[in-house]
């Protein structure tokens, strides 16, 4: 007869009790694998957020449940690695919304120097598509003096910018007030700026607030990004005696 086996209460096995999987830490890891793909493209910013908030959602159950539930690491991996690309992928944005912004600002600047200096037609060009511009190669001054509708385009735009009502105005300074919005619309870039701008109109001294606005395009056979001036808006007029 087989001798019996008796324990004592600290030789006792351990059989640890099965633990049902926390599937709110499950989903929280899927979408923290995810995350990096925010770092990549914009429409993927919001995984992160989503992760990080199953993986709050997952720590809150299982202590909760008073043992009955396991994941806490797994929820505690999936809560950093959403944070870490969430961070990454905030700094990026706003790095990039300030540098295109930054660059905007730049295209603005130089348009404005070029109806400074009396260049409209070349101010004309970069109001224009990319692929509408005139070659290096081709004289403006021949090309708007040949060309009737070209000329009267190019005046009017500058005419009704609005520099001034009639005759084409002189600039004489402009000051940038600051950036009123940055804002993607169907792949391209739309950055708002603000100005103040004084110039001459016949015998009076004018000025007024405007915003120009400044779209950013890559076309589909260039590596290269163009930006163009799709508009300039009055928002504030002012006289001076």
């Amino acid at each position: 007869m087989a001798p019996e086996l008796h324990f004592t209460s600290e030789q006792e096995p351990q059989v640890e009790e099965y633990r049902r999987l926390s599937g709110l830490a499950v989903t929280a890891l899927i979408l923290a694998l995810l995350s990096p793909a925010a770092v990549l493209g914009q429409y993927a910013i919001a995984i992160p957020p989503l992760a990080a908030a199953f993986a709050v959602a997952a720590l809150w159950r299982i202590h909760a449940s008073g043992g009955d539930l396991s994941g806490r690491r797994l929820a505690a991996v999936s809560l950093v690695i959403s944070l870490f690309f969430g961070a990454w992928a905030i700094t990026d944005a706003f790095g990039q919304r300030w540098l295109m912004a930054h660059q905007a600002k730049q295209f603005c600047d130089g348009w404005l120097e070029l109806v400074q200096e009396g260049k409209h037609y070349e101010a004309h060009q970069w109001t224009m598509d990319p692929h509408e511009r005139l070659p290096p190669a081709i004289s403006l001054e021949d090309y708007y003096g040949e060309n009737e509708a070209a000329r009267s385009s190019a005046l009017q735009f500058i005419a009704l910018a609005p520099l001034a009502e009639g005759e084409i105005p002189k600039l004489r300074d402009f000051r940038y007030l600051g950036n009123a919005s940055v804002a993607w619309e169907f792949e391209k870039l739309v950055v708002t700026h603000r100005y103040q701008l004084t110039y001459e109109a016949g015998e009076e001294l004018q000025s007024h607030e405007a915003e120009l606005v400044a779209v950013r395009t890559l076309p589909p056979d260039s590596d290269v990004a163009y930006w163009q001036l799709r508009d300039l808006r009055t928002t504030r007029r002012n006289r001076f005696p």
